[in-house]
């Protein structure tokens, strides 16, 4: 339970992204602004968001190596074994998993049938895996920043 209780405080900042997206897609379904009745069947489209999705999670993975090689160094291994970096590592996953729900939803469109599920769910873990990269990047910029400083 202890775990539970210190995983939460430690990623606290993911958990909060994560409320606000879903929060901004019930709302955009609520208004419209996201059609739930989609039906797009160019397999261009979804070529295009497999592509997309990839080069994301190609640079997800650049910025995971570049965390990993930076914690050779007394601070961040400092802050790494204490649990700090969870956070920034945590973010990393999220946003890898979300892309690469995407990448398999854009696969299946483009091998089967259109299923207006499957291409609502492409799109939202895009948005979703955007987020959480955003938020990566933000961090990674903040690790480098402490590397500069010590």
């Amino acid at each position: 339970m202890q775990d539970l209780k210190t995983s939460i405080r430690k990623n606290k900042g993911n958990i909060f992204y994560l409320i606000i997206t879903a929060l901004f897609f019930i709302f955009a379904i609520k208004k419209n602004i996201i059609d739930l009745n989609c039906t797009i069947n160019k397999s261009s489209y979804h070529f295009n968001l497999l592509t997309i999705n990839s080069i994301f999670a190609g640079f997800l993975f650049t910025g995971l190596s570049i965390m990993i090689s930076v914690s050779d160094k007394p601070r961040i291994a400092r802050l790494n074994e204490n649990g700090y970096l969870d956070k920034y590592y945590n973010a990393i996953y999220l946003s890898m998993l979300f892309h690469f729900i995407s990448i398999i939803a854009s696969v299946l469109l483009l091998l089967m049938v259109s299923n207006n599920n499957l291409i609502l769910i492409e799109r939202i873990s895009l948005i979703f895996g955007i987020v959480f990269f955003i938020k990566s990047i933000f961090n990674l910029i903040k690790l480098i920043k402490k590397v500069k400083e010590s």
